[in-house]
């Protein structure tokens, strides 16, 4: 569906390689002449490829060599006819996701494109004379460079996706069994007797279940963040820090903590609303977890950070993080609490990564600190595909 293809990145693309009027121009009036040669480019590009071993039982068993040929001409009439157009766009995009559903190994399809650039030089040289020849050349690399660039992307995100799904799948029908294991473990724990060593064993059923139970949710949190395209607009820190303590308090924090939160007025960055909170509540609740003293301390505010960047620091009193731990920490299903899922910092760093910012941890005096490091308001594009006007 055209509605799924991201057009504002592709013609971003488009731009960067300076796929503009001018190379519209410089092909216009050669565009009927490579439009007449798409039959002889496909049997060439066929023959090239039915060459290589690898390939060789795919192009004969898997599918037709007649409509094969007819895909890759339809591909070579749209390259010359609206070059400018998001009628290319679409076409090669929609072909970077085929590629994923019919297993094709992108290698291959990378040295297609090559072998179609290949004999569009030779087309050039025979075809083209003058000083425009040059023009031309150029402007046909940059199609082609193009096609290659948007197919790739459209690979990549159609195989994570598929990769996504099964994540998602495995979380998802892990639920219900969780449910009876937890089920019966309940029933058992209260049948047991008071002080009975028989309890013991439910009561670590029960407790492995509800960890169970958490890191299916924060799987579904590392997928939906990895699977979302981020929105960047202003975002007061001071905002952003209220709605996600609100939304923990409903889970029972900071519960013993005491909390300080002490940020600068107007203290702003640039990111997706839904991200930033979501990092926000993964390190905020990491710290409450992991304070310790009498009493446990949090406190949120911010310290300088690089040119450009807003670095937002939370630290809790306890036990300092050992440094040659502490990438570890970041990495999913890594973590020191006995019945902690090691996805808060990873899920933290996935979000911050995608709003051009990171979060990095560090050992203090009297415990840790983690670092939100951000955009500051007004950095970024809306898009994320700009710098900011």
């Amino acid at each position: 569906m055209d509605h799924d293809i991201p057009f504002a990145r592709l013609r971003f693309f488009r731009h960067e390689l300076g796929v503009t009027q001018a190379v519209a121009a410089a092909l216009a009036p050669h565009h009927q002449t490579f439009i007449a040669h798409r039959a002889e480019m496909a049997a060439d590009l066929y023959a090239r490829i039915a060459k290589i071993a690898l390939t060789k039982i795919v192009l004969e068993h898997e599918t037709s060599p007649a409509r094969l040929q007819g895909n890759w001409q339809r591909w070579y009439t749209a390259l010359w006819q609206d070059p400018l157009g998001d009628g290319l766009l679409s076409a090669v995009w929609k072909s970077g996701q085929a590629h994923v559903g019919h297993g094709v190994d992108h290698r291959f399809i990378t040295l297609a494109y090559s072998h179609a650039r290949l004999y569009t030089q030779a087309l050039i040289e025979r075809l083209v004379s003058g000083p425009e020849r040059d023009v031309v050349h150029d402007a046909a690399d940059r199609l082609i460079d193009l096609c290659t660039l948007i197919e790739t992307d459209a690979y990549i995100a159609a195989s994570a996706q598929c990769s996504l799904e099964v994540m998602m799948g495995i979380a998802h029908q892990m639920r219900n069994p969780l449910t009876v294991i937890g089920g019966f473990a309940r029933r058992m724990l209260e049948s047991a007797r008071p002080g009975c060593p028989d309890g013991l064993g439910p009561e670590t059923i029960m407790d492995e279940a509800r960890r169970m139970e958490r890191m299916v949710k924060d799987v579904g949190i590392y997928v939906g963040v990895l699977r979302a395209e981020p929105s960047f607009s202003p975002e007061p820190l001071a905002a952003a820090v209220d709605r996600v303590l609100a939304r923990l308090a409903g889970e029972g924090w900071p519960g013993p903590v005491t909390l300080a939160v002490d940020l600068p007025p107007g203290a702003a960055v640039q990111a997706d609303r839904g991200m930033l909170d979501e990092m926000l509540c993964q390190v905020l609740t990491n710290a409450f977890e992991a304070a310790a003293g009498t009493p446990p301390t949090v406190d949120v505010g911010t310290v300088p950070g690089p040119e450009g960047f807003v670095a937002l620091a939370v630290a809790n009193s306890g036990q300092p993080p050992r440094a040659e731990d502490i990438p570890g920490y970041f990495q999913p299903f890594a973590s020191s609490k006995p019945m902690g899922t090691g996805f808060g910092l990873a899920i933290a760093l996935l979000a911050a990564r995608k709003c051009f910012g990171t979060v990095g941890l560090e050992p203090t005096g009297t415990g840790a600190r983690s670092l939100i490091t951000l955009p500051k308001s007004g950095m970024v594009h809306p898009s994320g595909l700009f710098p900011a006007a």
